[in-house]
């Protein structure tokens, strides 16, 4: 190899490293897009299961959530840069949270302290864990 495909190589590198750092700066939000979602989604189930047990109060909770969360994402699908596994990610806690509350934390909550606050505020923060672990699964693999 002579020098002047040495500069190529150490050139391409370079620009290599460069272009990297810049996509993983750009796709940073996804982590605070992330913990927005367990934030709304342990909202729901406060507004929904605690403070508006009837039927109004919750078509009402649901719908504000609903027009959020969409809302904000429509504003994601609309950043030009997504990190590694983000979507796989966001589907894990998606998951994850829907059959904790669909299996364990909405009946055995809801059977035991029916709509209390004190026992909802509690559920719904642990519930919010698998989207603040996503944001962290996914800003660990854009570094």
């Amino acid at each position: 190899m002579d020098g002047h495909d040495r500069e190529s190589a150490q050139r391409t590198t370079t620009e290599a490293a460069r272009l990297r750092e810049h996509a993983t700066a750009a796709g940073r939000w996804y982590g605070g897009y992330l913990l927005f979602l367990g934030v709304a989604s342990a909202g729901l189930l406060i507004l929904t299961d605690a403070a508006s047990p009837d039927g109004f109060g919750q078509g009402l909770a649901a719908g504000g959530w609903f027009v959020t969360v969409m809302l904000v994402s429509v504003w994601a699908q609309r950043r030009r840069a997504f990190p590694a596994g983000a979507a796989r990610a966001t589907a894990l806690a998606n998951a994850v949270w829907f059959g904790s509350y669909l299996v364990v934390v909405g009946p055995l909550v809801r059977w035991r302290y029916q709509d209390s606050p004190l026992a909802w505020a509690p559920a719904a923060a642990a519930m919010s864990m698998p989207f603040a672990a996503a944001a962290l699964l996914v800003g660990r693999t854009g570094r």
